[in-house]
């Protein structure tokens, strides 16, 4: 049985999430057991236990990060720039989430409406949305989430026009969907993602969770947690 250690599991999160900010790319092991101080092996095992804990996707059979919400190592649908730096978004909601980490900077969000159609581009101007004519399309339900997380990221999309996301869901067959508006998904984003750079943050509660949603005004079967 693999024995884990909490307080390394946090500093290791926050080390990940920190690099990866800085440098627009995922630390590797090394990296992150050089700037805490770790034997690489501590450290490999806390980037398994995370990702075990559904705090990391790691891509199968290594260590190497795939996903550290809110940023992702591969190529998404939204690409989010601030200043020199730039990044790959999981989703709508992480790339906003990305936007909540920088609350003083310009931060430009691009992807296309529906992942299908005319470009969209999202800007926050020093922690303001600027646009707000725009919908995010939510497919699976909140206590799905991790069932199959890249899937759930790569549905969760920006729609130019709120109007166009019924008939989008028809044609995809999507069974269940919920959009939001701009500025309730910008809020949702700086309420979750907002302090995930600060020293001592730590995991949610299901609970916790769910008092974020509840209180953006999200609540009902599709937005529940706890399943």
């Amino acid at each position: 049985m693999t024995m884990t250690n909490p307080e390394l599991d946090q500093q290791v999160r926050t080390q990940i999430n920190r690099a990866f900010a800085q440098q627009g790319y995922a630390p590797d092991v090394a990296q992150v057991a050089q700037a805490l101080g770790q034997p690489p092996e501590a450290v490999a095992a806390s980037f398994q236990h995370l990702a075990d804990e559904h705090a990391l996707v790691l891509h199968p059979g290594t260590t190497a990060v795939w996903v550290a919400h809110p940023f992702s190592a591969a190529t998404t649908a939204f690409w989010v720039t601030a200043g020199e730096r730039s990044w790959w978004g999981n989703c709508g909601w992480c790339s906003l989430g990305i936007a909540a980490l920088f609350p003083t900077e310009d931060v430009t969000i691009r992807t296309n409406s529906g992942g299908e159609g005319e470009p969209l581009t999202i800007h926050v101007r020093q922690g303001q949305l600027v646009e707000d004519d725009w919908s995010l399309n939510f497919c699976v339900p909140m206590a799905h989430l991790w069932d199959n997380v890249i899937y759930t990221c790569a549905m969760q999309l920006c729609f130019a026009n709120g109007a166009d996301i019924a008939a989008w869901n028809q044609r995809h067959h999507i069974a269940q969907a919920h959009s939001i508006p701009a500025a309730q998904a910008w809020q949702l984003a700086q309420r979750w993602y907002g302090h995930y750079l600060e020293p001592g943050w730590t995991k949610r509660t299901p609970e916790q969770a769910q008092q974020i949603f509840e209180s953006v005004g999200l609540s009902g079967d599709f937005w529940r947690f706890l399943r």
